[in-house]
């Protein structure tokens, strides 16, 4: 799994902000390093990711210290955050997740399309994450 795009709105400290994480050609990155000095948010944007993928991948560990409040989620001012992650899963990718799927004899189904998008927000909607 590869992330090709990240938009954030509202979150902690971030505004707005959109990475494209794509090449020249828009294929997917091998690698991605967030660079800076400090306080500029890179923190902030691994936590949006944490925040948005997590509940997706049931990864319920995040860095110690941080916790998914609306003090400490929603950017001052706002009365919501919005963190988008589009992903691109190879073909081989998805074969192993349904294999997996099958053969634990779970109730979800693996995505289909190869470019996913996962939506989080805060508050949560009546319908929960999107995975689209």
């Amino acid at each position: 799994m590869k992330l090709l795009k990240l938009e954030i709105d509202n979150f902690r400290s971030i505004e707005h902000l959109e990475l494209d994480l794509c090449d020249e050609l828009g294929r997917p990155r091998a690698q991605t390093l967030l660079v800076g000095p400090n306080v500029c948010g890179k923190t902030t944007v691994l936590d949006a990711i944490a925040a948005c993928l997590g509940p997706a991948l049931e990864l319920p560990a995040r860095r110690p210290g941080f916790a998914l409040e609306p003090a400490r989620v929603v950017r001052r001012g706002a009365v919501s955050s919005i963190v988008k992650c589009t992903l691109f899963l190879p073909d081989a990718e998805i074969a192993a997740v349904a294999e997996i799927a099958r053969l634990t004899e779970q109730p979800w189904q693996p995505p289909r399309e190869s470019v996913v998008t996962v939506t989080w927000q805060y508050p949560y909607s009546d319908q929960g994450t999107d995975y689209r």
